[in-house]
């Protein structure tokens, strides 16, 4: 499993000790701990994909985001699907809120990526969405910070738009009667944005 996500570009997040163990890790006795720990260390320590840090309880607002998000997704009509908008959309003349002509650098860039170069770029830094049927979509920013992102919604269906501050526990609705190609204004550029479709 850890190889599997390691090849998506996935750091595993291994948790050995936590007080609500039901496996009997944490009735250990110390040298038995050290035992186990020196055996992790050196059956594990040679994947770079795995992120090491010393655990504990949660502080600070961490608690109070994990339970927002939670309210969040249980809100939603059904399950997340895995969805990718549609890359074949042809833009005209604009590109990402700019007007290029087709021997722009960036046009010329992107069309000349082989396919490899492609998917790698994909990879990296990802935004991630889903779905759920046409009722609901959702798009995490995760690290990118666009000022004026974009939405590609069904054109035959109506949508309110509502903007995600994942860090400051927000949710704010930015447009309402939304389809197709939809271009938005957060106002800011900053990360752990998401943003939300849900059907009218």
């Amino acid at each position: 499993m850890i190889s599997q996500l390691q090849e998506m570009d996935i750091e595993s997040d291994l948790i050995l000790f936590h007080p609500y163990d039901r496996w009997g890790f944490s009735k250990l006795a110390p040298d038995q701990n050290e035992t186990y720990l020196r055996y992790l260390v050196r059956r594990l320590s040679a994947f770079p994909g795995i992120w090491w840090a010393k655990g504990g309880k949660l502080k600070g607002k961490s608690p109070e985001r994990i339970a927002f998000l939670r309210e969040l997704m249980e809100s939603l009509p059904s399950a997340i699907e895995p969805w990718y908008e549609p890359e074949s959309v042809t833009f005209g003349d604009e590109f990402l809120g700019y007007k290029v002509g087709p021997d722009h650098p960036i046009i010329s860039l992107v069309t000349s990526l082989t396919e490899s170069e492609d998917d790698a770029g994909a990879l990296k830094d990802k935004i991630f969405s889903g779905r759920c049927g046409d009722q609901v979509y959702i798009k995490y920013l995760g690290k990118h910070c666009p000022r004026k992102p974009f939405f590609i919604l069904p054109e035959d269906h109506k949508y309110k738009i509502d903007v995600i501050d994942t860090w400051n526990m927000t949710r704010k609705t930015l447009m309402t009667d939304a389809s197709g190609i939809t271009w938005l204004d957060l106002g800011e550029a900053k990360e752990g944005v998401a943003l939300l479709a849900v059907e009218e």
